[in-house]
């Protein structure tokens, strides 16, 4: 911290020295005193040196032995919490920490308990209304509607618009909630992921 004050100070100090030599004028008191802040600070934190990042010994590796598949979560329904929910671009992102399930992922020894998997809840953009579905039975943004309404009611909770949803985030309403994720597997570019296709609060499927 007191590094960041000091390079902070720094930067301040040197636009001024630059505008007192520009117009030829002696080192006001303000910047004798800025200096001299600079350099008390510099000098807690070490006069410059290195820091934390620059005190971590670098380890070597060797991609050809050392890279390892990332384990995935066998397909079925799991128990978990939210513990956080965020809006990230059009979607509403539900992250579930697992918990009180047993097993071991794909690689038979990561444990399923204590990994995150991610719910996306779609939101509609104007362009949606003139964007059909594959299905071409409605439109993207009917879609997404009646998503957030079948979402609404498998968590027991009241979503009318799109300020429900940010009063709801913004107030924490929905962290701690305990809930079932049905999670299965899918290829993107490539690579094969998780994803959870429906979650569902506990005491709706108990």
């Amino acid at each position: 911290m007191a590094k960041k004050i000091a390079d902070q100070t720094n930067n301040d100090v040197d636009v001024a020295a630059a505008q007192e030599a520009f117009v030829g004028g002696e080192p006001s008191a303000e910047t004798v005193a800025a200096n001299a802040a600079a350099a008390a600070a510099a000098n807690a934190g070490g006069g410059g040196g290195s820091g934390d990042e620059e005190e971590k010994a670098l380890s070597d590796f060797n991609v050809e032995t050392d890279f390892k598949v990332e384990p995935l979560i066998p397909n079925g329904n799991y128990h978990g919490y939210v513990t956080k929910t965020s809006i990230s671009g059009s979607a509403v992102v539900f992250t579930i920490v697992l918990s009180e399930n047993g097993g071991v992922m794909s690689d038979g020894e990561t444990e399923l308990d204590g990994a995150q998997v991610f719910y996306r809840m779609w939101l509609p953009t104007e362009d949606d209304k003139t964007t059909p579905t594959k299905s071409g039975r409605a439109t993207k943004w009917q879609w997404k509607v009646n998503n957030i309404k079948n979402v609404s009611d498998a968590f027991g909770l009241h979503i009318s618009s799109l300020g429900d949803i940010k009063d709801a985030i913004e107030e924490a309403r929905w962290l701690g909630i305990e809930c079932m994720v049905e999670v299965t597997t899918d290829e993107y570019q490539g690579q094969v992921r998780n994803q959870v296709n429906k979650i569902t609060a506990y005491n709706m499927v108990v």
